[in-house]
């Protein structure tokens, strides 16, 4: 049976680990703050959908439906804010500071842009043998000739016989 000494001292460990359990998060916490805002289109306002927004550090994320964003947990200090969308120029927002505890907003509007691509060449040749090219071909000539040989014929009736009246 244990004496008193070590049941206090259970109790004061037990105590010790819950208050660590239950200040430690926040502390952390403390240490971070978060970069929130939206990505609109420079011309029109309108919200961009799934816009790439990072931080140096490769934290990032995507806009939502609305355009907007939120980096959380980025330790205190100051970031360079990048933000890319396919169809828009690459935009970036130097010295966002970030305080302990704090939301910092940072909206961010977007130029359109040209995308330049390589020239491609297509090349086909017609098909030959298949029924859609036979088709394709029968619908282009001057003459309609069905080409049924006697091997198909059917009863001994072919297309290139008359049925009696």
């Amino acid at each position: 049976m244990p004496n008193n000494n070590s049941r206090a001292a259970s109790r004061w460990a037990f105590i010790a680990a819950v208050m660590a359990a239950v200040l430690l998060p926040q502390a952390v916490a403390a240490q971070t703050g978060s970069i929130s805002g939206r990505v609109v289109d420079a011309q029109s306002a309108q919200p961009l959908i799934s816009a790439q927004v990072f931080v140096a550090d490769g934290q990032g994320t995507l806009t939502n439906l609305d355009g907007a964003y939120i980096l959380r947990n980025l330790p205190v200090g100051t970031y360079d804010l990048q933000v890319q969308l396919i169809g828009y120029a690459l935009k970036t927002v130097t010295g966002v500071s970030v305080s302990a505890g704090q939301v910092v907003t940072v909206d961010i509007t977007m130029a359109s842009s040209a995308i330049d691509l390589e020239g491609i060449t297509v090349s086909a040749a017609a098909e030959r043998g298949s029924t859609t090219s036979l088709l394709l071909e029968r619908a282009r000539s001057v003459v309609v000739q069905d080409a049924i040989p006697r091997s198909h014929c059917v009863f001994r009736v072919c297309a290139h016989t008359r049925l009696p009246r």
